[in-house]
């Protein structure tokens, strides 16, 4: 099957370019290819409604990753307790496999934009999961033209129907978990980057103390050189702590599930999967929830902010130092991504500030916070890796 690569649910000409599918709210047309369905297209219309709206900016890759893992961990836990039909739930866990080895990345057509619960993407992954699913055990209904009348289609054989989709396995507090998952897998990268910056800094400050010596410069003045490339090493190290506080707190993760015992496979699962320590936070649906990840998120983005400054403060000094010499303009990079990384801590800031009232219960924009959290990590620790790699390993004294 050609997966779609466009949200668009305008009528089409071209027959069986797009199909009728209904859900609780009617029929609406989805692409013929698309694996998404009624409920995504519903979150894309709405989204291209809103005159603010300008292109396009996808879900960051972890945060499908970290959505995926958790659905994939529920079908685990729901399949052993008989919740699900046994082996259409290790199809889909295969689907989930499929979409952590990086496809059907384009089947993801909502936005942070679409809903401001990450309600949009919640749908969207189900139903890319439940129609590749179909697909792979050869279920898949047969389609209705979107040039037909939908109100003339055989619901029970022409369209998937809302009465063949089961109930959803991604509750409320699913976004959140999946969120800090994805802050998790991207804290893992920055810790690894950081430590190999922690470890060059200290290196070159050892080698420029012995080239300075011998030299015959061994006064105070003469190895200040090297002391400063250490002090950069102590506050990588600082930086690096500070790092595993951030990720303990994220360890913390609530789901939502019937009793304590399933919450805990749940959690158990998700260890197994990732590698992670998970541990249980507050129960999910009640407000302390809320306030606990609006908490958890804006330590990891302060930390961000933190680091940035400490890294265009490092910038500064290494660029005043005219006796290091580095064959590419590495700092002026360096700089810039930390100014645009301190611009995605502000929106992740203020999304998190920003009451939203969902389903009765006051909220964030979580959608909005996580993907500028989440980018603002990436980014960062992409800067850190190209700077320990183009310039640390290749500088040297005059």
């Amino acid at each position: 099957m050609t997966s779609a690569t466009s949200g668009s649910c305008k009528v089409s000409s071209k027959k069986l370019e797009t199909r009728w599918e209904r859900d609780a709210l009617g029929e609406i047309e989805v692409p013929v290819g698309a694996y998404w369905g009624p409920r995504t297209a519903r979150w894309v219309a709405g989204r291209r409604q809103d005159p603010t709206f300008r292109g396009r900016q996808y879900f960051h890759p972890y945060l499908i990753e970290g959505l995926s893992t958790l659905y994939k961990a529920r079908l685990k836990v729901d399949r052993e307790k008989a919740l699900d039909e046994p082996t259409f739930s290790r199809i889909k866990a295969q689907v989930c496999d499929e979409i952590l080895s990086g496809q059907w990345r384009n089947e993801f057509v909502v936005t942070p934009t679409s809903s401001a619960d990450g309600q949009a993407l919640l749908d969207n992954l189900e139903e890319v999961v439940e129609r590749r699913a179909l697909e792979i055990i050869g279920n898949l209904p047969s389609l209705v033209p979107a040039g037909d009348s939908p109100l003339s289609a055989s619901a029970g054989s022409h369209s998937l129907m809302e009465s063949q989709l089961p109930d959803g396995l991604l509750k409320e507090d699913s976004f959140m978990a999946g969120t800090k998952l994805a802050l998790l897998m991207a804290a893992r990268e920055m810790a690894q980057a950081l430590l190999d910056l922690e470890r060059l800094l200290r290196r070159k400050s050892l080698e420029f103390e012995k080239t300075l010596r011998s030299r015959g410069l061994e006064s105070t003045t003469d190895l200040a050189l090297a002391r400063d490339f250490n002090a950069f090493g102590n506050a990588a190290g600082r930086h690096l702590q500070r790092l595993h506080l951030v990720e303990d707190r994220l360890l913390e993760i609530s789901v939502k599930s019937p009793n304590k015992e399933l919450r805990l496979r749940v959690l158990q699962e998700l260890t197994n999967l990732t590698g992670f320590k998970i541990r249980a936070g507050e129960e999910a649906g009640l407000g302390s929830h809320t306030q606990a990840a609006a908490a958890d998120l804006l330590s990891a983005s302060s930390f961000v902010r933190d680091l940035a400054n400490e890294l265009m403060r490092l910038a500064l000094g290494l660029s005043s130092l005219n006796a290091v010499k580095s064959s590419t303009p590495v700092l002026a990079s360096l700089q810039l991504n930390a100014i645009s990384v301190l611009a995605l801590d502000f929106a992740a800031a203020t999304a998190i500030r920003e009451p939203i009232v969902h389903v009765g219960e006051r909220t964030f924009a979580q959608a909005l916070a996580a993907q500028a959290a989440v980018e603002a990590f990436c980014n960062l620790s992409q800067a850190i890796k190209y700077f320990n790699q183009e310039y640390l390993l290749g500088a040297v004294l005059a």
